[in-house]
Parts: structure tokens; sequence; C-alpha cells
């Protein structure tokens, strides 16, 4: 049931209740009949999917990890395998007309769909390479994006002709853009 409520500014909101349904954040959860608690995407109607372009200037490690991502997230909250497939199919539909790959998304998404829910729903296992790694700080530009590799490279080079120089730095630089 929805209400509209104005006020003296003339803003206008709205609510709902449910003995069944409730929404929060991101979240639908919905109370079955056979008793037991179902979720699902919640989404604002005026939702507007703007993602990154496809071709944006952005590295492109942060464009092609935002469909996988997203995906992630909805498999979180989705209970149902279903109700993924319903939801995340209407993402695909919203990165492919942001000009990502329909094949790339869907490939993406049946990966995801083969995980197990529970345990996308652990935290992550860190994996430190090392505390004492030095930060170059860059300003990012597609120019630079060569960098971490020209690092690495050197680092490899000077360590295989000065083995004890991993005695003073243990990893290569860190680049940070």
């Amino acid at each position: 049931i929805y209400y509209k409520h104005k006020m003296k500014s003339k803003m206008h909101y709205t609510f709902a209740y449910s003995t069944n349904l409730v929404n929060f954040l991101d979240v639908n959860v919905v109370l079955e009949p056979d008793v037991t608690l179902s979720t699902s995407l919640y989404e604002n109607p005026a939702a507007a999917h703007h993602y990154l372009q496809s071709n944006s200037n952005h590295p492109k490690n942060i464009i092609n990890s935002l469909p996988k991502s997203q995906f992630i997230r909805i498999r979180r909250i989705c209970t149902k395998l279903s109700i993924y497939w319903k939801t995340v199919n209407q993402y695909i539909n919203h990165f492919e007309k942001r000009g990502y790959k329909l094949n790339r998304l869907k490939a993406l998404a049946e990966e995801i769909s083969k995980r197990e829910r529970s345990q996308l729903l652990k935290p992550p296992a860190q994996t430190k390479q090392s505390d004492n790694r030095v930060p170059l700080v860059v300003t990012w530009h597609k120019d630079h994006s060569h960098i971490p590799y020209l690092l690495r490279q050197c680092y490899e080079n000077i360590c295989s002709k000065y083995p004890s120089f991993r005695n003073t730095l243990s990893a290569p630089p860190l680049t940070a853009f």
C-alpha cells in the first residue's frame, strides 16, 4: 500500500508498508509463504545506471571490473538463482548500452552464476604481497599505463644483477595512480 503526503514545501514523499516485504538499502527482503526469507536486488525506480563507457580513458582494469563486481553483488544479494538471472540480464542490457561486449558480459554472468553464493558472502582472503612496498604515486593518464610493467621489469633486472638488492627492497614499487 502506498501513501503520498504533501508538505508545505510542495515536496512529495512516498512511503510503503507491507506485511511480507521490506526494502532496505539495495535489498528486497521477502517473507515467503513457507515462512522463509528470500532476498533480491532493490533498485530505486529513478536509478539511471550510468556506468563508465567501455571506451573511457580510465584504466582498463577499472572498466573491465565494473560488470563483474556488479554481477557478484547481484549474486550475493539474490537468494534464488532464477532471480539472479532475471536481474543480471537487466544489467547486461545496461552495460551493453554503455559499449560493453555482449559475449563478454554473458560469459561473466555465467561464471558468477556457477559460484556458490555462500562463498561469495565470505570476506576475500587477504593476499598481501609485502607490507613494505614503496609506492610511486603518478597522476593517471592513459600514456602512463606502462609504468607498473617498467618498474617490475627494472626491479627484476636489478635483482638478477645484484641478488642482495632484494634485502633492501623485497618487492617492486607499487604504482598508484
